[in-house]
């Protein structure tokens, strides 16, 4: 029984750990991203810009959790003209096309462009790691199969011991039941981690942290650095 539910525990955390790194490098991504571009181009001349990767991962959040009227409209509140489309990937491709576009018209040099790139392949990797997380689900027979011998561990468990511990068996086996069926319902809800529960990830607070770093970055302007350093000097 410890190694069933052992390896339930381990199979439900690795989903959630997984999910939890590709959070961690999409806020470190926005953040490189942001920096860059705010360096480069400036948020200041492109407010667009600023708002569709501050919005991504509220728009991922709403995706990853089959939220489609949130997911229309927040692409409504950034402009995006949509159809049917994967709505993360068509965000996506608006800020390639933009950076491209940038490149194009001289604003950025090859090398500008070179450097933002990868930026945005993170993006669609991150997507996709988190889609794979979400439609790979284990197999349910491993499940309903862990449930049930939960049930037939709990109904023999009292016969084995009975005559060692008597009516004290009542506390003892209420105490094992709690501890099994509380960590098969803790490994049900980490195996879903883009959920609302408690033992799911806080996407919301994730996003808000993005969104808080990306309008912090365009605040700050490079000729400010510059007057500092030269006043300093």
């Amino acid at each position: 029984m410890a190694i069933i539910i052992s390896f339930r525990i381990n199979i439900a955390y690795a989903r959630w750990w997984e999910a939890r790194g590709q959070w961690g490098f999409l806020i470190n991504n926005c953040r490189n991203f942001g920096i860059k571009f705010n360096n480069y181009i400036g948020f200041i001349n492109d407010a667009d810009m600023k708002n569709y990767i501050s919005k991504f991962p509220i728009l991922l959040t709403y995706h990853l959790r089959g939220d489609t009227n949130n997911c229309k409209q927040v692409i409504n509140s950034l402009g995006i003209k949509y159809n049917d489309e994967h709505l993360p990937n068509l965000l996506i491709h608006c800020i390639s096309n933009k950076i491209n576009n940038y490149r194009l018209q001289g604003v950025i040099s090859f090398e500008q462009f070179i450097l933002l790139d990868p930026h945005i392949v993170s993006l669609v990797d991150i997507l996709g790691s988190c889609e794979k997380i979400l439609n790979t689900t284990p197999p349910q027979g491993f499940s309903v199969f862990t449930r049930f011998a939960l049930l037939f561990y709990i109904l023999i468990f009292p016969f084995g011991w009975i005559n060692s511990f008597e009516y004290f068996i009542i506390p003892i086996i209420i105490v094992i039941i709690y501890i099994l069926l509380g960590l098969e319902v803790l490994a049900e809800e980490m195996e879903l981690p883009f959920e609302t529960s408690y033992n799911n990830l806080p996407l919301e607070s994730y996003s808000k942290t993005i969104e808080i770093n990306i309008i912090q970055i365009a605040k700050m302007q490079s000729s400010d650095f510059l007057a500092t350093s030269g006043s300093s000097s």
